[in-house]
């Protein structure tokens, strides 16, 4: 019996089998994030996901986040070597600064939490803003549109409960993203700002040595 595959041109019906070969040969627990690469492969843009369960961040899932975290920043190389230990550090103080604002996201098909969201509330003279947040998604789900949920989430929650009017934050400009999808939504770089960072021990000798 002739199937649709039997229909396609010879390549597309090699690629199919061998594709179906490898993934015959996963683990059963390995097969869905095969699937997603594939689908991601073949079409090239974001696959929304049906089912993306947000929920507020407790103390015990604060390891599983530092690992998420930390394999954001192997695949993403902007020069940051975040560890376990760091990750775990920043994310239990972002967790600790604001609860009601720290959400992980969880899908069907994984094996526990594939992303994050934490931000702060700063009053200003303008209203509550939303800062100092962060966002990241294992890259085994990204381009799933589980960041937007995410950060969609956090957004609704920073109306509702703080009445927040404003977000703002610092991303990289090495790579075009996330810059150009921030951009995507609204944002726009301060033309009067520039961030700046320093060594302390270097800042704080100076200081003495002017005080002096």
């Amino acid at each position: 019996m002739r199937t649709e595959i039997d229909e396609l041109p010879w390549q597309q019906q090699h690629d199919i089998y061998v594709s179906r070969a490898r993934r015959a040969r996963l683990k059963p627990e390995d097969q869905p994030r095969y699937d997603l690469a594939m689908w991601r492969e073949r079409n090239g843009h974001v696959k929304p996901l049906a089912t993306v369960r947000i929920r507020n961040v407790t103390g015990l899932d604060i390891a599983h986040l530092a690992g998420v975290y930390v394999a954001v920043y192997e695949d993403f190389d902007v020069g940051e070597r975040w560890t376990h230990e760091s990750a775990q550090a920043l994310i239990r103080y972002s967790f600790e600064r604001q609860p009601d604002l720290a959400f992980v996201a969880s899908v069907p098909d994984a094996a526990g939490i594939v992303g994050g969201s934490f931000a702060g509330i700063k009053p200003w003279w303008d209203g509550n803003h939303l800062v100092d947040g962060e966002l990241f998604v294992h890259p085994d789900y990204q381009r799933l549109g589980i960041g937007s949920t995410l950060l969609a989430h956090m957004f609704s929650q920073a109306m509702t409960r703080h009445n927040a009017v404003v977000v703002e934050g610092c991303t990289f400009r090495k790579s075009g993203h996330p810059l150009t999808w921030y951009k995507s939504l609204g944002f726009g770089e301060v033309k009067e700002w520039t961030m700046i960072r320093g060594d302390l021990l270097t800042a704080y000798r100076r200081l003495r040595g002017v005080a002096q």
